[in-house]
């Protein structure tokens, strides 16, 4: 099956810059590669998927450019820990589907494991059933690193400094991030999804691609990366945009 060229996020989304992408490598650790110029894009999606979901992204667009011109052109500017977001008229579930388009190729084997989930990406069905995903949503400043990563199924293992030391209990990675600015998303096994400060939005999935809620109220804490390789819930910390 050939496979089509795909941005993620997309490229209207001020995903024109340098990118950096997230690997598992061969010993289920994650190994970060160099960057690059002018976009992060993935041959993921065929033909269809990628005419399918496409179309999801003015959503996405529009979220991303208002709420970049709001941490902007406000006075209150580097000073807040969480955006207030307010609006009529919105799609949550499309700006959702438009978002795991992408997350559900970086978590590569989701399909096997969560199918119900990435049936409901890919479709923009509602999804009515308890996947076991969770999609959180935070914010980030215009001037954070973006970069994204899969690593789906994959563990974290701590290792000791001394002899001595005991070794930590194994902890569950991310499955998918897009920490693109001004957006931080993370796809999540729900068993670790508390430990993210992020706000779990997976409910939007209920909603279809067209479904139209108005008036919307949400707050988003503002978060930023200090560890991208290792990349749990304890590598993200509170921030202010």
């Amino acid at each position: 099956m050939k496979l089509t060229k795909t941005h993620i996020p997309p490229r209207a989304a001020f995903n024109n810059g340098l990118g950096r992408r997230m690997m598992v490598g061969p010993d289920n650790t994650l190994v970060l590669d160099r960057g690059k110029l002018g976009g992060l894009a993935l041959y993921g999606h065929c033909e269809d998927c990628r005419a399918a979901t496409s179309p999801w992204d003015d959503e996405y667009i529009g979220w991303a450019r208002s709420i970049a011109d709001v941490l902007l052109d406000s006075e209150a500017v580097g000073t807040r820990p969480v955006i207030q977001v307010g609006a009529r008229e919105v799609r949550p579930g499309r700006f959702a589907r438009s978002a795991l388009a992408g997350m559900t190729v970086l978590a590569e084997n989701l399909w096997q494991t969560h199918p119900e989930f990435v049936e409901s990406s890919r479709t923009g069905a509602p999804l009515t059933v308890d996947a076991g995903m969770r999609f959180l949503v935070g914010v980030t400043p215009l001037n954070e690193r973006a970069e994204i990563s899969g690593g789906h199924g994959g563990v974290l293992m701590s290792v000791p400094m001394a002899a001595s030391a005991d070794v930590a209990e194994p902890v569950m990675t991310l499955s998918a991030m897009v920490h693109w600015p001004p957006f931080s998303l993370v796809l999540v096994d729900a068993r670790v999804a508390p430990t993210y400060p992020h706000v779990d939005c997976t409910s939007w999935l209920e909603w279809g691609v067209d479904d139209i809620v108005s008036p919307f109220a949400l707050e988003l804490p503002c978060v930023r990366i200090v560890s991208p390789i290792i990349a749990t819930g304890r590598d993200y910390q509170p921030a202010v945009v």
